[in-house]
């Protein structure tokens, strides 16, 4: 696991092996991020959220809270563009992009 400086972990996070969080990124409470995971400069990963392995956050995307029943799942080797805002689900080996965040592949 690579932690770049100015990263911000809070609390009951669960993070796999090979991940990279970069510069700035913020990663919120009750969070799941399984292995090979990435996650640009300055994005902001809110609490309960479930990036699948593989995934790949772009810089200074925002990705909306889950809740405690059910956490917001982003699926296997999805792909969320470089400032794009995801406020639903992510399926599997898609390409999101966009305010609101909609898939493009």
């Amino acid at each position: 696991m690579i932690i770049a400086a100015g990263v911000r972990l809070t609390s009951n996070i669960q993070i796999g092996n090979f991940v990279l969080f970069n510069q700035n990124a913020t990663i919120a409470h009750e969070c799941v991020i399984e292995h090979f995971v990435h996650v640009a400069p300055g994005a902001n990963i809110s609490g309960n959220v479930h990036l699948k392995e593989g995934t790949w956050v772009g810089a200074g995307a925002v990705i909306n809270q889950g809740n405690e029943t059910k956490k917001r799942i982003i699926g296997t080797h999805s792909v969320i563009g470089s400032g794009a805002v995801v406020t639903a689900d992510c399926q599997p080996n898609s390409v999101y992009a966009g305010v609101p965040a909609k898939r493009i592949k």
